[in-house]
């Protein structure tokens, strides 16, 4: 990959990472607002929220695999590859993108997304 490429797949990351804050603040202020159960529409925008959570962190880890490796996982299970294949480090491709930690810890998103999409 060309320097310059790499620039712009950097500042493209970026991006994402700043649009990504506002989403983690909006879940922060709808959980310090919900005093019970939240029910209805209120619950439906935080599913929201959530499911917007995981695809914008899946929509980057697409781009590093696409820009980087060349490929995307094909397969029913795709989305868990492609979370497991972030936490490697490819020599002379790139480092792991993720600890094993946050692999873990965000594969209750990838589940829930999941969920959200094809109840």
């Amino acid at each position: 990959m060309s320097e310059r490429k790499l620039l712009l797949l950097i500042a493209d990351l970026d991006r994402e990472l700043r649009e990504h804050a506002g989403l983690v603040r909006e879940a922060r202020e709808a959980a310090a607002h919900t005093a019970d159960k939240p029910r209805g529409l209120r619950l439906r925008g935080m599913a929201s929220v959530l499911h917007d959570f995981y695809t914008g962190i899946e929509r980057m880890l697409e781009r590093i695999a696409i820009e980087l490796e060349g490929e995307l996982p094909a397969g029913h299970d795709r989305h868990a590859r492609l979370l497991d294949r972030m936490t490697a480090e490819i020599e002379s491709v790139r480092p792991a993108v993720l600890s094993e930690e946050t692999a873990q810890a965000l594969r209750p998103y990838l589940r829930f997304r999941h969920l959200f999409r094809n109840v």
